[in-house]
């Protein structure tokens, strides 16, 4: 509820399916060839918003190297906005260091927004100070996204005075300039202490500037002091001002229970509406149903606004419908925007190739975003090459996501250097949710019972097959896992 009151601006920005699912995906594509022609008309007047809008749309049907020529040609400009646009097009194409460097240059240009990117980036990383400078140079150009990221920041550091400050200083700017935007702020400031002063800010905004966000918000908080269902408040708003995140919360609450056909019509109506969490619902949903085609359409619409799990399952369907090129150009995706089963995935799939380089990469980054098992491939990789002090610390970082596997890997480690004590407390954190009576667990009564377990014994265990590739043992455990990640 409160990130909805800090950026709720930002969530206001098949043969096999049925005829009715082709019918409405038409209608949504004849949206979007819509859009791309305003966005196009827009940025010849001029209008940031309408360039932003062209160079994402080019991006999103597939012309990347349009959309960069027109991004760098607004950077080198020195236009506002410009620079942050083409850091994007290199963030969604996980080029992270590229991006950043042009968020960089932008904010050098006195650009909010690019300010803004560069103040989320060290957020992301916890650098907290190096954040709030930034946040702080965005919100003095009265850039609201900026603003409202000093506002999380002083929450996250627990300053009330410096909250208190910062509440003075944008009452200040909203009573000067009337901005809807830094208003809006204030009243996200007051929401949680005083409720009903930021519903009497967000109801004025709603009805001086028309502000579709304001008038949601006021919806929510005035719901709140009510104490209206929340479900009936979310219905409200999807039907009055057609939010699509509005939309998509109330079709989930339908899928809680169980109403199939409400979570459908307002899954769909949230997708069109530009909800990507909503795109990705109704792909799952037909993904389930083995409806591939369905499913890949709902996907790719969620995967063009940089949804990862829509990214990630439109390149499972993709291989479904036996299209590897889409597969991995999507799975590819999915990982650049840090999903890590699809870099695990990936890794599997590159291996079967016998393209190693790449295989071991995409094991790399899994692992690096705490995925257990591509850390558990790395660790059976090393310890093939008998780099068994590498090998230790894949192992150990699989473990530490608690996968079984890993466990069994560090368990292997600590036995062959002679640590069996460490050797036996990996063993039990490896079976310790042995709920099936596996094989490999059933030395666990006898370490329990301080009975004698030799390192042979842990080693007969704690093993692999050498004679199976390093990423066989991805393929075996990541291939279970993907149910799990997509909640299905």
């Amino acid at each position: 509820m409160n990130k909805l009151l800090l950026l709720a601006s930002i969530l206001i920005i098949s043969s096999c399916a049925t005829n009715k699912v082709t019918k409405h995906m038409s209608v949504m594509q004849s949206v979007e060839e819509k859009k791309a022609v305003e966005a196009t008309k827009k940025c010849s007047e001029g209008k940031n918003y309408g360039c932003r809008d062209q160079i994402k749309s080019m991006y999103n049907s597939g012309k990347s190297k349009e959309a960069y020529t027109l991004a760098t040609k607004w950077c080198e400009s020195n236009k506002k906005e410009g620079c942050a646009v083409l850091g994007n097009l290199h963030s969604y194409d996980g080029e992270m260091e590229k991006a950043l460097d042009f968020y960089k240059k932008g904010c050098k240009q006195n650009d909010g927004l690019a300010c803004t990117l560069v103040a989320s980036h060290h957020y992301a990383n916890r650098k907290l100070d190096t954040a709030m400078r930034f946040a702080r140079r965005s919100c003095r150009k009265n850039y609201y996204y900026g603003c409202s990221l000093v506002l999380i920041l002083l929450r996250d550091m627990k300053d009330k005075v410096g909250k208190a400050r910062f509440l003075n200083r944008v009452r200040a700017k909203c009573k000067k300039t009337n901005n809807p935007e830094i208003c809006y702020l204030e009243g996200a400031i007051q929401y949680r202490e005083k409720p009903e002063v930021a519903s009497k800010i967000f109801k004025k905004i709603c009805e001086e500037h028309k502000s579709e966000y304001a008038c949601v918000t006021d919806l929510y908080t005035s719901g709140r002091l009510k104490k209206e269902k929340p479900y009936k408040i979310y219905k409200k708003a999807c039907n009055e001002f057609e939010n699509g995140e509005a939309c998509y919360t109330y079709a989930s609450y339908q899928d809680k229970m169980g109403n199939d056909e409400a979570k459908l019509s307002y899954g769909k109506k949230a997708c069109e509406l530009g909800s990507s969490a909503a795109c990705d619902f109704i792909g799952r949903l037909e993904y389930i149903a083995k409806n591939y085609m369905a499913a890949e359409r709902y996907f790719r619409l969620a995967c063009n606004m940089h949804h990862k799990n829509a990214c990630k399952f439109l390149g499972f369907s993709l291989g479904y419908m036996k299209d590897r090129k889409g597969e991995l150009k999507y799975l590819e995706k999915a990982c650049y925007i840090k999903d890590p089963v699809a870099c695990s995935q990936l890794s599997i799939e590159y291996a079967k190739e016998k393209n190693e380089t790449k295989s071991e990469g995409f094991a790399q980054k899994a692992c690096q975003l705490e995925n257990g098992y591509g850390c558990y491939s790395l660790g059976v990789k090393y310890h093939k090459e008998k780099s068994k002090k590498k090998a230790g610390e894949y192992f150990k970082k699989s473990c530490d996501t608690e996968n079984m596997y890993g466990c069994l890997g560090q368990c292997l480690s600590e036995a062959e250097s002679g640590n069996l004590k460490a050797a036996k407390k990996s063993y039990m954190k490896a079976c310790e949710d042995d709920e099936k009576g596996l094989l490999v667990c059933n030395l666990t009564s006898d370490i329990k019972e301080n009975r004698k377990v030799t390192k042979k014994d842990l080693k007969s265990k704690c093993h692999y097959d050498p004679d199976k590739p390093w990423w066989y043992w991805a393929s075996i455990v990541g291939l279970g896992a993907l149910g799990v990640s997509a909640g299905i």
